[in-house]
Parts: structure tokens; sequence; C-alpha cells
């Protein structure tokens, strides 16, 4: 069995108890155990690459292209923060 961590890393665990929808799983890298619902593991390794696909194709699909003036200086200023810092400075002659 097969189990997604952090929607990109695919993990084979081995269930050592199974009950109420929870299962009690062991990692067979390193021997490590966890508790996860049953709906988190797959059987094979391609149905898990398929939900990471899928998932990679969603968050894709919504980002934002970047803003192509500004996408070397500082993107991560907001647009009122440039026009302030465009009004503030319009008249410097540096």
């Amino acid at each position: 069995m097969f189990i997604i961590e952090s929607c990109r890393m695919i993990r084979e665990v081995s269930v050592i108890q199974d009950s109420d929808g929870m299962c009690i799983i062991r990692f067979t890298d390193t021997r490590g155990m966890i508790r996860v619902r049953r709906s988190r593991l797959f059987m094979s390794r391609e149905d898990a690459q398929a939900v990471v696909d899928q998932y990679k194709a969603k968050i894709k699909a919504q980002a934002k292209p970047a803003d192509p003036v500004n996408t070397q200086s500082a993107p991560y200023i907001s647009q009122e923060m440039r026009r302030r810092y465009e009004l503030d400075f319009s008249g410097f002659q540096g």
C-alpha cells in the first residue's frame, strides 16, 4: 500500500491495524508508525501518482501569472505600495 505525504511524496507502507475507518500504518523505509484514515491509502503507486498529478494540475491552473513589469524588482509588493512609491519618488532626480 502507498500513502501521499504533503501532496507530493509517495511512500510505501504496510497496514498494521485497521478498525473503524482508521488504520495504523508502518512506513517500510523508516519503520515509523502513524494512524491515518483509510481514504489516504492507495493500493498501487500508480493510483497515488494519479492523485498527485491531479493536485499539481489544479494548483497550476489556479496560479496567477506574475506581473511582467515588476517580476524582477519586487514581486511581493502590492499594487497600492507600488503606486505610493511612484508618487513619493516621481519628482526625484537621482
